[in-house]
């Protein structure tokens, strides 16, 4: 299900709320409702103190995302 900001099984940067990247995560499941938003997601990716500062130009590869959701499917 893709709706809006959120998007399911595509790689998205993990951050807090001062907008600090510590990794890529897939979202593999959530509800929307009551105001809240309640989410699984997998960690595919955890970046290193160079990466979290350059997050736009860290990348995650199609194969390392399918590697991981394949051991959760």
């Amino acid at each position: 299900m893709d709706t809006g900001f959120i998007k399911s099984k595509v790689p998205m940067d993990l951050r807090d709320e001062n907008w600090n990247a510590y990794g890529r995560c897939v979202i593999t499941k959530y509800t929307l409702g009551e105001g809240k938003t309640i989410g699984t997601y997998v960690l595919v990716k955890i970046f290193d103190k160079i990466q979290g500062e350059q997050v736009p130009k860290a990348f995650v590869s199609d194969e390392e995302v399918d590697a991981v959701l394949s051991d959760i499917k």
